[in-house]
């Protein structure tokens, strides 16, 4: 069973709204049934299992032999096997690009004519007079005959979404977003000297050859004029990231540039700090997210222990 787009015609078909509303569930149902080409096996029982079980089966039966009878869907047979195609299902379905044709076309020869088999790729629908129409696109280039334009849904338009396909149902190349030189910073381009002083004075924590070079590599969604204020807003934003880190990992390693101490040394004196000012074990965990949540309490411990030495209690 597939996803299937349902349009608002095809409630007012002249033959379908007047006839037993069973017909039109049935219709509907073999469209999630058929593959991307409109064909699908005529197992009416099968058909009743997936889109009608909780009625009786005369009524599946009778639908379908009914909507073949106006048109609506064809029966055929390709190697001994028996199909169902349905009329104009192109006309008002975009598969998927990946969905699988899964069954065969039908064969020119069920029609009355002398062809080879239908290609699977759809065309504009044909007239009632399918022979002589068939002369007018070409039959030897393998255009396929569609049914009579009487079975549309919905007859004003030939495809479901004029703007996702040409009138042969063929889907449009959608265009690829890439970047072009223009929205590139130019090789020549050399920030001044006074973008250097405002990025010291204002992104003091932003290494600006590093982030320039960022910039340069960097292709912008639109094509940029003034590459100075390009640059200051990319200055600015990498600033603002440097100082949203947690304070506690900003001081760890400016400690780790500066001194030779090691990781638990480091996390000591983080925790020295966090206790000093008062705060619990699960509030230092929530501060400081990198020490678990053991190790606080070991260091709160030891603490503890140094300080009733330190005062004569053991």
């Amino acid at each position: 069973m597939r996803a299937r787009n349902l349009k608002p015609k095809f409630f007012q078909n002249e033959l379908l709204a007047p006839a037993d509303p069973l017909y039109s569930l049935i219709f509907a149902g073999l469209w999630c049934l058929a593959d991307r080409n409109g064909r699908l096996e005529d197992r009416p029982f099968q058909i009743h299992l997936s889109v009608n079980p909780a009625r009786v089966y005369d009524g599946t039966e009778r639908a379908i032999a009914w909507l073949c009878e106006h048109e609506f869907i064809r029966r055929y047979a390709v190697g001994g096997k028996r199909y169902i195609q349905i009329v104009a299902f192109d006309k008002h379905q975009i598969p998927h690009h990946r969905e699988p044709s899964v069954y065969p076309a039908e064969q020119l020869q069920s029609l009355g004519l002398e062809s080879n088999i239908i290609d699977e790729k759809p065309r504009a629908c044909l007239g009632p007079d399918v022979g002589s129409e068939l002369m007018k696109v070409g039959v030897i280039n393998n255009l396929p005959p569609l049914n009579p334009e009487s079975c549309f849904l919905n007859p004003e338009s030939p495809i479901l979404n004029p703007s996702m396909g040409s009138a042969q149902g063929q889907p449009r190349a959608r265009p690829k977003r890439r970047g072009t030189k223009a929205n590139r910073m130019p090789s020549e381009y050399t920030p001044g000297a006074d973008i250097r002083a405002w990025a010291a004075e204002n992104t003091p924590s932003v290494d600006f050859d590093y982030e320039l070079g960022k910039c340069r590599d960097h292709t912008f969604r639109t094509a940029r004029a003034d590459w100075d204020a390009v640059l200051r807003n990319w200055l600015r934003t990498a600033h603002e990231s440097s100082n949203s880190k947690p304070t506690a990992y900003k001081s760890m390693a400016k400690q780790a540039k500066t001194s030779a101490l090691t990781t638990d040394e480091l996390d000591n004196r983080e925790i020295d700090k966090a206790i000093a000012v008062g705060l619990s074990d699960d509030e230092i965990f929530r501060h400081l997210q990198f020490i678990p949540i053991e190790r606080i309490r070991q260091r709160r411990h030891d603490r503890d222990d140094t300080a009733r030495k330190a005062n004569g209690q053991y």
